[in-house]
């Protein structure tokens, strides 16, 4: 049988469970690109629980894309949304040409960073939302499998080619892929960025300097009513968006059909009591006499930051009103010194890093429509 070699980039929680989800595909060679080559064992284990443990094999492990890229067909990207661009400025000497390159998940704008960087030269995909919920036991060697999702949405450009794609990535992850008919649908997920963008505005939107909690909370075992409000005002703005968008967004499923609620309470009561959740809690850190923020953390930097940039990028070209994006984004700018919001304007020139679809040079709705559905 021959083999398809791919070339997993990553080190955290879902790259440890793709690697040996992936290394137990007979077809499958994984190519592992990490930061730390040598704290990875070359066979790596999956705690299933109740279902038992997976083993999985990487063939070959380094943190030299020269090593790891060339012969891939397929290169999958398991990092933070602010490694792309890293990462695929590293891999882009190496990559051949008509590839596949991916990320899970795809939001954030992955599609319009990965054009930019690499052109017409390769096939671009990416999902709404990660398939796992894991957690590292060891690293490099061990890791605990605690949910995984009996739905999985792709996107792709070309648009043609996604169907083909979803049905290999089904047959080497045992995973049911279901492909959306426009990358905006990826794009416009109300994942992560809604999820935990509501659960710290709510918890930190009014936190005044010098202020300390005594007690870390845990993120979703302590949610609360305020919380889930935010979650549905983000919510109820993104699916305002893809109504204003001649598009077909259905897939982009809100958090009431999502969770299968219909009030505020309801909505609290289901995360609260979400298994794969538990003990999970919010990103803090310990000063000499109490907790404060973590602003330096992912959930800050990636969701909140990055994952509302994109939005309240496609809302100024679509000309919708975005009031609760906005509240959160004039708060994030206290923080992380982006005020991509002055007064009711966006200013997305002022941070070219952050993925708005303005910094990709996309200066209308019909632009990203074209880009969206190549």
């Amino acid at each position: 049988m021959r083999r398809t070699n791919i070339c997993l980039c990553g080190g955290g929680h879902l790259a440890h469970v793709l690697a040996a989800a992936l290394g137990a595909c007979p077809a499958v060679r994984v190519h592992l690109l990490t930061r730390n080559p040598t704290l990875w064992k070359q066979r790596v284990e999956v705690d299933c629980g109740a279902a038992g443990r997976l083993f999985g094999q990487i063939a070959v492990i380094s943190d030299d894309p020269a090593v790891v890229v060339p012969t891939a067909k397929l290169v999958l990207l398991a990092v933070p949304s602010t490694a792309w661009k890293d990462i695929l400025g590293r891999i882009q000497p190496f990559v051949s040409s008509k590839i596949w390159i991916g990320a899970f998940p795809g939001t954030h704008g992955f599609d319009w960073l990965a054009s930019r960087i690499f052109g017409g030269a390769v096939k671009v995909f990416g999902l709404q939302r990660a398939p796992y919920v894991c957690r590292i036991l060891e690293y490099g060697k061990r890791v605990s499998l605690l949910g995984t999702r009996p739905e999985v949405f792709l996107g792709a450009h070309p648009v043609a080619e996604a169907a083909s794609l979803a049905r290999h990535l089904g047959s080497w992850l045992h995973l049911r892929f279901r492909t959306v008919p426009n990358y905006l649908a990826i794009t416009m997920c109300p994942g992560n960025t809604a999820f935990h963008t509501a659960r710290l505005f709510a918890l930190f939107g009014g936190w005044r300097i010098g202020q300390q909690l005594e007690k870390r909370p845990r993120f979703y075992e302590d949610w609360d009513d305020p919380a889930s409000t935010w979650y549905l005002a983000l919510d109820n703005e993104v699916q305002r968006l893809c109504a204003a968008l001649p598009l077909d967004l259905s897939t982009v499923t809100s958090v009431p059909r999502h969770y299968g609620i219909q009030t505020v309470s309801e909505l609290t009561r289901r995360i609260r009591t979400l298994p794969a959740l538990r003990g999970i809690e919010v990103p803090m850190q310990q000063d000499t006499s109490g907790w404060v923020p973590d602003y330096n953390h992912r959930f800050f930097q990636e969701d909140v930051l990055a994952g509302l940039a994109v939005w309240r990028g496609v809302a100024d070209l679509a000309k919708v009103p975005t009031p609760a994006i906005d509240a959160i984004l004039k708060w994030a700018g206290r923080w992380s010194g982006c005020r991509l919001i002055w007064g009711n304007r966006l200013r997305a020139e002022l941070y070219p890093n952050l993925p708005c679809p303005q910094n990709f040079g996309f200066l209308s709705a019909k632009a990203i429509i074209k880009e969206a559905i190549r």
